[in-house]
């Protein structure tokens, strides 16, 4: 805890995606170790008033600034308008991020293409626009991706792509960024219980929500605490549960294991369902 308190505090921190879910719980928790400023991006209307309510009482500076990851122009103008007013980023942590679980045939292009602006192309927007203030600060850009990215999921098709395109860019930004000084996390939980999953709960095939209890669920408060503590520490893939990891190194060692007990339960679900 003193190590965490140490490296966040005094620090300037960008969090996209601030006004609510991971990034909004980041936010409050960060408080603690009195950072100097925090600065919420988010495309909530009320980002200002959100960032507002999180300072009261605090002696840490809250900004809010109204973002659009999936429009360049907007992300490099929130964080040109955040550095004029807060300074540049010593930590930006990326959670800005959308779901919309749903089997490929039956989801519309427009949507596909949607999660993956979001999630993927949205990081990179951020990315760059986050570099020069990084490059001066000599910073840090941790970006949340999900244990979906590293092994798929029923009814996850545009999500699992765009969270793999993630973590593969964010190991690519490592190899380039860590020669200028600047240090790069790729985060990927398992299910954490968000407003984001309240919402896919209801949408998605119920082979998707079967298939993701394999790893378990891990509150929205521990995630969160644990994800900050594996920052602090500069670790590059940052997986918070040991059966999430564990899930990992399967599918990193020997992938057929995985694959085994996804086809074992689809096929007893569609069994079961086929009267």
């Amino acid at each position: 805890m003193a190590h965490t308190a140490a490296y966040y505090g005094g620090k300037i921190i960008y969090i996209t995606g601030g006004a609510s879910g991971i990034g909004a719980e980041l936010g409050q928790q960060l408080l603690r170790f009195a950072p100097k400023t925090i600065v919420l991006l988010d495309l909530a209307s009320n980002v200002a008033t959100i960032a507002e309510q999180l300072s009261n009482g605090s002696s840490t500076v809250c900004l809010g600034v109204q973002a659009d990851t999936t429009n360049e122009q907007s992300v490099s103008g929130a964080f040109a308008q955040a550095a004029s007013q807060a300074g540049a980023p010593d930590i930006v942590i990326h959670c800005a991020g959308i779901n919309k679980a749903a089997l490929f045939m039956a989801q519309s292009s427009a949507d596909f293409n949607k999660v993956m602006d979001v999630n993927f192309v949205g990081t990179t927007h951020v990315a760059r626009a986050a570099h020069p203030y990084l490059l001066e600060s000599q910073g840090h850009f941790a970006i949340i991706a999900s244990l979906a990215g590293i092994t798929p999921n029923y009814g996850y098709s545009a999500y699992a792509a765009s969270k793999a395109a993630t973590i593969m860019f964010g190991q690519a930004l490592r190899t380039e960024w860590q020669q200028e000084g600047i240090t790069i996390s790729v985060i990927c939980p398992p299910e954490i219980p968000t407003p984001l999953v309240t919402q896919e709960r209801g949408e998605a095939h119920p082979l998707t929500t079967q298939l993701k209890l394999i790893v378990g669920v891990v509150p929205l408060s521990s995630a969160c605490e644990k994800m900050l503590a594996q920052i602090a520490k500069r670790k590059f893939m940052i997986i918070i549960s040991w059966r999430a990891k564990a899930t990992a190194w399967v599918q990193g060692a020997a992938p057929m294991v995985n694959q085994l007990v996804t086809d074992s339960i689809i096929r007893r679900y569609f069994k079961k369902h086929s009267h």
